[in-house]
């Protein structure tokens, strides 16, 4: 190849990878307070490029344009491997941290062999009161549903909102997003890329919901909130769970995975919810990087690794 030559021809796409710009509504005199960057997954790439080569390009490329658009910070996650690009990373100026995920292998009626929940006694315990709140719960009469229509995806997207209203990280996308995923849910098996709203209600009110994109065999567990406090009895978070790996089961699924549990800090309130329910716990890294350099540059070293 010539000195200067370009290996990648303009009209040749040497790979694409998935990054938004996610923002908070606030005051316009602090535009870097609402908005984020998110990159999600390795990437996908063509026959025969050098695929490290090309993620390099594309994340000093997308960082520079996240900076443009006055994110904070930059956040990159879904790696398939927890090594992936470590040094194209920390020449870009990312630091990285551990990151928890729960998956939960789910068992068919076929794995005679195979049960729900491991025998241990924690998890025994854990299962006989989960038992306890689903009874208490028919009895009360609630149900649970996919969503059936927009006025119902309306409650659930409210309660979202304010379940996410007071969380620093996670940013819900517009209503419209979840209507859509509503009405384009299919059936279909044939189909190996679905979507799903499933709500638990209380007198035909929504008090617990998440959304679940599946992928042929696995589960996604992408946005889960339940009005914990005002409905406290009838534990809702609880159920909608519950109601998420039942259906996660009919769908023929075999591993559900639980999305954004968070840094893996000894306490950790939602991690150990989640954990209730037979999951297995791992530990990968999400990459950071900070527009405030001085900020970055203490990140780096907290992180340092």
């Amino acid at each position: 190849m010539a000195a200067g030559q370009d290996p990648y021809p303009t009209t040749h796409i040497a790979g694409q990878i998935l990054a938004i710009v996610r923002r908070r509504k606030g005051l316009l005199l602090l535009p870097h307070l609402f908005a984020q960057g998110r990159i999600y997954g390795e990437g996908v790439y063509g026959d025969g490029v050098d695929k490290e080569e090309v993620f390099e390009a594309l994340l000093h490329a997308i960082t520079r344009k996240f900076v443009r658009r006055l994110c904070l910070y930059v956040e990159f996650s879904n790696l398939g491997s927890k090594m992936f690009g470590y040094r194209i990373f920390r020449t870009a100026g990312y630091f990285p941290v551990r990151w928890m995920q729960i998956t939960n292998h789910i068992a068919s009626a076929d794995d005679a062999d195979t049960d729900a929940y491991p025998t241990d006694e924690r998890n025994q315990a854990d299962q006989e009161r989960i038992e306890r709140h689903i009874a208490r719960s028919q009895a009360a009469g609630i149900r649970h549903c996919r969503a059936e229509n927009k006025e119902q995806v309306a409650q659930f997207y409210t309660m979202m909102r304010n379940y996410y209203r007071f969380k620093l990280q996670r940013i819900l996308p517009r209503r419209r997003f979840f209507e859509v995923l509503q009405s384009t849910f299919t059936d279909d098996e044939s189909n190996p890329a679905r979507h799903l709203t499933l709500l638990t209600l209380y007198k035909e009110k929504v008090i617990g919901g998440c959304t679940m994109v599946i992928n042929d065999k696995e589960a996604f567990l992408w946005y889960i909130a339940a009005r914990r406090k005002v409905y406290v009895k009838y534990h809702p978070a609880t159920l909608t769970v519950v109601h998420a790996l039942q259906e996660a089961e009919q769908m023929g699924v075999k591993q559900l995975h639980f999305m954004n549990t968070g840094i893996p800090f000894r306490k950790n309130r939602y991690r150990d919810f989640l954990l209730q329910f037979g999951g297995n716990p791992s530990s990968s890294y999400r990459w950071f990087r900070v527009s405030i350099g001085w900020l970055n540059k203490l990140l780096r070293w907290i992180y340092r690794e």
